[in-house]
């Protein structure tokens, strides 16, 4: 609780005076600077500015830093926050000989939430840097701080500064495969989660490598969490296929001029809880509208049941039968 206010009321100064500079009078200020910096650290994704959310300050430092680093802060993960600052506080404490090393858990959220934010930014710049109508007259700096600022609002914030039904078909698909990627397990944001990604890529690796331990760090996963990891990435993705099968047949006569794409893009986004959209959510028929409600709920709530359900010991007198082992083939 004290570091979420500590965290949520930095931002808002800095907010505070982003929306000063922007010419807002002071009380319009500071119940902006407030309500996004809590907003922004949920990783909840409304505003109260109107439908352009950020678009209209988009160029403003305090506004984009602020809210990108409330958004990733959220994210991480609480038990990250608690492993960073125990080794920090060791590092600087002259008393302690013991230096403790960060858990594989804050590594692997860490690492793959920075691989995941370079990339995004990287891929943005570079793929859609002759869109214009994307863009604008914006220039190198302003195409890459945007460019940035999309990269983190993937990560299931909500938030935007380009307009989304402006991006590609291939931009598109992408910005819907690292919404249903997400944030860090233990924090704010939703989607399938950095770690679960994680695992799943280490153990590829391992096979890759020739090994059927998945190592990494010089620690071992079990493979309980590779199955666990697995299973939920599994329920996930044909929840996505599923909701964008179904929304292709009840949006055929959709007002909205749309694709495929564009439901992908709906359905992962209500599955991770990002509440980012091309434009086609207000025309949605009812049943359209009952399927991203329902993907949001399980979105949600989906995966941390799904966790807590595999992870709680059963005593089962099933459990204590093994069956012979056979091969099969894979692949």
């Amino acid at each position: 609780i004290k570091g979420t206010l500590i965290c949520e009321g930095t931002g808002a100064l800095i907010l505070f005076v982003g929306f000063t500079r922007e010419g807002l009078r002071v009380s319009t200020a500071l119940t902006y600077a407030f309500f996004h910096a809590i907003s922004a650290f949920c990783n909840a994704g409304f505003d109260i500015i109107g439908q352009e959310s950020l678009m209209p300050f988009a160029s403003n430092p305090f506004i984009n830093s602020s809210v990108t680093l409330l958004i990733i802060i959220g994210g991480i993960g609480f038990s990250v926050w608690v492993d960073l600052k125990r080794n920090i506080k060791n590092l600087l404490s002259p008393k302690i000989m013991e230096r403790r090393r960060l858990s594989l858990h804050s590594k692997l959220a860490l690492i793959t939430t920075l691989l995941l934010l370079l990339l995004g930014t990287l891929y943005f710049f570079i793929a859609e840097y002759d869109n214009q109508q994307l863009w604008g007259d914006v220039g190198i700096g302003g195409k890459l701080l945007r460019s940035y600022f999309q990269s983190v609002t993937l990560r299931t914030a909500g938030f935007f500064t380009i307009n989304q039904g402006a991006l590609s078909e291939t931009a598109k698909f992408v910005s819907a495969v690292f919404m249903i990627i997400g944030g860090s397990p233990g924090g704010t944001a939703g989607g399938i989660k950095t770690v679960t990604m994680a695992v799943v890529i280490c153990s590829v690796w391992s096979i890759i490598k020739g090994r059927y331990t998945i190592d990494v760090f010089n620690r071992n996963i079990q493979l309980q969490f590779l199955q666990k990891s697995l299973t939920i990435i599994t329920i996930m993705t044909a929840l996505l296929c599923f909701g964008t099968a179904f929304l292709s047949f009840t949006e055929r006569g959709s007002a909205f001029p749309h694709s495929m794409v564009d439901l992908f893009y709906e359905v992962s986004s209500a599955l991770g809880t990002v509440g980012l959209t091309t434009g086609i959510t207000p025309y949605l028929s009812p049943c359209g509208k009952g399927l991203i409600i329902l993907c949001m709920f399980i979105g949600r709530i989906g995966p941390i049941s799904i966790i807590m359900s595999l992870t709680k010991k059963r005593e089962q007198s099933g459990d204590i039968v093994r069956y012979p082992k056979e091969d099969i083939l894979i692949g």
